[in-house]
């Protein structure tokens, strides 16, 4: 038999202990909750660099019907094309990382909702997923799952936003259908084809910028939050007998903030302030009418 196994000191393996708490590992947010609560500003970047695209391809567009007449500088050339190979391939890598966000983002919202009346989403996540990210697919469903969350009985009715995904839908479509134009106007041949590929491409930009921000204002109007983040504040006047300005604070609601990322909701509980910027209500099966 073999001699018993020695070291010369303490071993340094071991086997992993965690000393963290269970409680605590489960009140982090998980890793789809950490990409939704980044999905609105993701999307306000995105449209930060498409409008950066769209001026590019104008700029360039003004340089060629500028040449048509008069010579340009060598490197005047050399840096609009310079601006249109920074900006657009970054605005097309932003994009993509902003639909994963969003759908990370409409994951979570709809689990908030559908929690909120009771029930669990019918929808799974995969299904989401390629819903909103496989082409031609994602120009009809996106639309569906955020009628579902307008209809799903969470949102009082005075507080649903059924116009925004219309709109919001129509101009996702636009954007779409732009972009296989914007593909089939670089496939043409001769000068005055290419200066209106570039026009036509400045364009395509800019509809893109506009979809990423009607995107993250759905978002925002889901849980009734200002653009920029935080609860929506309005400004309401009523004029009361003594002629006091008096305005009436409303509920906060009860779908939650991203857990362990969202900033918390305000306090209302004091509604003697004569503060006329008042928060208004997020959504909630019991939400109180706004004035």
């Amino acid at each position: 038999m073999s001699p018993t196994p020695t070291y010369p000191g303490n071993p340094g393996w071991g086997l992993w202990q965690s000393t963290e708490d269970a409680d605590e590992r489960d009140d982090r947010p998980s890793m789809i909750e950490r990409w939704a609560y980044r999905a609105p500003g993701l999307l306000l970047a995105t449209a930060v660099l498409y409008a950066a695209a769209a001026a590019a391809e104008l700029i360039r567009y003004l340089l060629l019907a500028y040449n048509r007449t008069h010579l340009i500088p060598l490197w005047v050339g050399f840096v609009s094309d310079a601006l249109v190979w920074l900006a657009s391939p970054a605005a097309i890598v932003l994009a993509a990382v902003s639909a994963a966000a969003a759908v990370c983002r409409l994951i979570v919202d709809r689990a908030a909702v559908f929690d909120v009346v009771g029930r669990s989403d019918p929808r799974s996540a995969r299904a989401l997923a390629l819903g909103c990210l496989v082409p031609v697919v994602n120009w009809v469903y996106p639309g569906v799952f955020l009628t579902e969350i307008d209809r799903a009985g969470a949102i009082p009715t005075a507080h649903r936003f059924t116009s925004a995904i219309r709109w919001w839908w129509a101009l996702w479509v636009l954007g779409w259908a732009m972009f296989l134009g914007q593909l089939a106007l670089r496939r043409v041949d001769g000068l005055q084809a290419a200066a209106n590929a570039v026009l036509f491409s400045a364009v395509t930009d800019l509809v893109a910028a506009a979809v990423a921000v009607a995107t993250a204002v759905v978002f925002r109007r889901i849980r009734d939050e200002a653009i920029e983040g935080g609860p929506r504040r309005l400004r309401r006047w009523v004029i009361s007998v003594e002629g006091d300005a008096m305005v009436d604070k409303a509920t906060p609601g009860a779908i939650a903030p991203i857990r362990g990322v969202d900033a918390p909701h305000p306090d209302a509980s004091d509604s003697s302030t004569s503060d006329s910027d008042v928060p208004a209500s997020a959504p909630s099966p019991v939400g109180t009418e706004r004035i």
